[in-house]
């Protein structure tokens, strides 16, 4: 559609069938030279761990052989009567300007959705070399506790109170959590949708939990944690 609407490459299209044909051929060897490289270059990139430089190398070279494909189709349309090394950088300029705009489009649409509401599932992931996994409503989190290296994260499955036992500090979960899970002490990270009751005091405070026996600590270095939320 943005061949056929800007007609970018200084073949007047037009809407019409030969025009819609000539357009397919520029889409249809774009596809061609893009797959080939992709089947070919994925399993060599697979093997160095998608090293940033050699992909960047490859969308490199990916991309100078479209233009490349472009500029022979359409002389192959103009019967290679303007086949100059200049119309050949005149294209390529185009195919940038092109593929500049649909990246940003693309960026600009992937920006937008990080203000969408998170998902209600999240899938928080240990610390091990080969990861553990808990996935839940994000609701379903009551709190975690830290132990030395280990981190306890109750919450609730079938209504009922459970809890799990993954390796990874508090500030590694932390970071996959939501904005309602706050920091409390040194060993806690609780949900204030849970908190029953809220008592401040000079040294902190202390916090009521359902489901939880007793009391929690609220250090004073973290109440302004609470205050943030509440506000």
């Amino acid at each position: 559609m943005v061949l056929l609407i800007f007609q970018p490459f200084d073949i007047k299209h037009g809407f019409t069938f030969t025009g819609i044909v000539r357009v397919l051929t520029y889409s249809i060897m774009t596809s061609i030279v893009y797959l080939s490289f992709d089947l070919w270059a994925a399993p060599i990139l697979k093997k160095r761990k998608w090293n940033p430089f050699y992909v960047t190398l490859w969308y490199s070279i990916v991309f100078i052989c479209i233009s490349i494909s472009i500029f022979f189709i359409k002389n192959l349309w103009l019967k290679f009567t303007v086949y100059t090394l200049n119309d050949y950088w005149t294209v390529l300029g185009k195919v940038s300007l092109i593929t500049f705009a649909l990246i940003s489009i693309f960026i600009l649409i992937y920006r937008l959705n990080l203000f969408k509401d998170k998902p209600s599932q999240i899938k928080l992931k240990s610390a091990d070399t080969n990861p553990k996994y808990l996935q839940v409503q994000r609701n379903q989190i009551l709190a975690l506790s830290q132990e030395k290296n280990y981190t306890t994260i109750f919450y609730l499955s079938d209504n009922k109170f459970k809890k799990i036992l993954l390796r990874g500090s508090l500030s590694h979960f932390q970071t996959q959590l939501s904005r309602e899970m706050v920091r409390i002490n040194r060993s806690y990270i609780i949900n204030l949708d849970y908190v029953i009751n809220l008592n401040l005091n000079a040294q902190g405070g202390v916090i009521k939990m359902k489901y939880f026996d007793g009391h929690l600590k609220l250090s004073k270095k973290f109440v302004k944690n609470i205050d943030e939320i509440v506000k």
